[in-house]
């Protein structure tokens, strides 16, 4: 592999005994990856990559302000992505007992004691984790009732690769916690893609067939949380 720079933009060159150039962005920050045939020079890659200049730039923002990217402190006056809206949090000493996190009306109250951003995050995280198991039960109890299937267990869980995971065998799914920072309608999406690897375990046209029954409006979810869409906020 050879990295090159076009313009300001950091590029990566695989060169493999193919046909035609293909460009991809590398999450989580959009690094630009070039495949292409062995004997491309660099001036053709050069040109290739401003002529899709546009469309790399906006893709990279669109992938960049991912909400789970952004780096945070935990200090008042930072805004804070739940469901979608942008909160702002403020941080108190607590009133009384150990620290604890309330939101309400774009506002999320962060009292605690002095404490790293290590600690106000996690006390921010275990907010999260309480919207989540808040919004799940009656989400899932409708997503079963419109698909017909059922699982026996879910779980709620920090993960790095994928927003949701089934296991046919047990019937239970898992749900990344980040999804709380997204539009409802993300979560929902997700639960009715695990729900419907019971049917099908690939993501094969049967698969598509089914999700595009239980839930016609996926594709804009699926979108948003694949930074090729903008959701709402404030």
């Amino acid at each position: 592999m050879k990295t090159l720079t076009v313009d300001g933009i950091a590029v990566t060159v695989e060169r493999k005994s193919i046909g035609n150039l293909y460009l991809r962005l590398k999450k989580p920050d959009g690094h630009v990856v070039i495949t292409c045939p062995n004997r491309t020079t660099d001036r053709e890659i050069a040109a290739f990559v401003r002529a899709k200049r546009q469309w790399i730039v906006t893709h990279q923002a669109r992938l960049r302000a991912r909400p789970e990217l952004q780096p945070h402190a935990y200090v008042t006056g930072e805004r804070l992505p739940v469901w979608g809206e942008l909160w702002t949090l403020e941080v108190q000493p607590p009133q009384e007992g150990r620290g604890k996190v309330t939101g309400r009306d774009g506002r999320l109250l962060l009292e605690i004691g002095p404490s790293t951003a290590e600690q106000r995050e996690a006390a921010v995280e275990a907010w999260y984790r309480r919207q989540m198991k808040a919004a799940v039960p009656p989400l899932l109890e409708r997503c079963q009732r419109r698909t017909g299937l059922t699982v026996n267990r879910w779980q709620v869980r920090k993960m790095s690769s994928r927003w949701g995971s089934c296991n046919p065998a047990s019937k239970s799914i898992t749900l990344n916690l980040t999804l709380a920072q997204y539009p409802p309608e993300c979560l929902e999406m997700v639960v009715y893609h695990e729900l419907t690897h019971l049917l099908e375990g690939g993501h094969n046209p049967r698969f598509y067939r089914h999700m595009d029954a239980f839930c016609p409006n996926w594709r804009q979810a699926d979108a948003i949380l694949k930074g090729k869409a903008v959701s709402g906020g404030k």
